[in-house]
């Protein structure tokens, strides 16, 4: 899906994502075409939140902070990245917006669910 806006004034406009298969192929044969950001963004957040929590992540990000910080513990890693929550909801959305892409390869949208692939290259 990419993203996408309307609305008539700068004022009022409304951002969705819109399925790049609908775009390429057409609308008529695609069950889910466009859906509206405010719907699928925190779902997004909320995976991410999980992610940057889990065991592995934990685990590389230690190993590559103690390239700059050879002393750091991974308990001290752990804390760090179960802030993301307080530090996310103060970004500027540029700056969320850049660490999505930067973490997350692709997402994928069905009927059925969301299924994110991360970056594991770029992830920490």
């Amino acid at each position: 899906m990419t993203p996408s806006h309307t609305g008539k004034s700068k004022r009022k406009q409304y951002r969705y994502y819109v399925s790049t298969r609908a775009l390429k192929e057409g609308y008529s044969g695609s069950q889910l075409c466009s859906i509206p950001a405010e719907q699928i963004e925190p779902l997004v957040i909320g995976q991410m939140r999980q992610f940057f929590t889990a065991p592995e992540i934990v685990h590389r990000t230690h190993l590559k902070a103690q390239l700059h910080e050879p002393d750091i513990t991974a308990d001290e890693v752990r804390e760090h990245l179960n802030r993301f929550n307080e530090i996310w909801d103060q970004l500027f959305p540029l700056e969320q917006n850049r660490i999505v892409q930067l973490v997350v390869k692709r997402i994928d949208v069905s009927l059925e669910g969301i299924d994110i692939t991360y970056s594991l290259q770029s992830a920490p």
